[in-house]
C-alpha cells in the first residue's frame, strides 16, 4: 500500500483522470490533512516525534506557539475566490 502511495504521489495528472468531488473538500476534511502536514513539518525542523499515536493537539499548539503556524502569513490570492478576483488579489 505505501509504495503504492508513493506512486500515485509522484505521477502526473492526466487530463484523463476524474476531477475530485467539490462535496470531497469539506473543512472536517481540510483539518484531517492537517495532522500528516504537521508531522512532516515536525521533521523538517529537525524534531523526531516518537509517539505511536501522535498528540497533535499538543504538535499543532507547540508549532503556533514556537513557530507561528497558525498566525504568520503573507499576504496572498484567496485560494477560494473566483479566478478574476484572484487575479485583482496578487502580492
Amino acid at each position: 500500500m505505501e509504495s503504492a502511495y508513493r506512486a500515485a504521489m509522484k505521477r502526473q495528472e492526466s487530463e484523463t483522470e476524474p476531477p475530485i468531488p467539490l462535496s470531497e473538500f469539506t473543512e472536517q476534511a481540510m483539518r484531517f490533512s492537517m495532522f500528516p502536514v504537521m508531522a512532516s513539518t515536525l521533521t523538517n525542523l529537525g524534531f523526531e516525534c516518537r509517539q505511536r499515536t501522535p498528540d497533535f493537539r499538543a504538535i499543532a499548539r507547540f508549532l503556533g506557539e514556537r513557530y507561528k503556524y497558525w498566525t504568520d502569513d503573507i499576504p496572498h490570492p484567496d485560494p477560494f475566490a473566483a479566478p478574476a478576483e484572484q487575479q485583482r488579489a496578487g502580492p
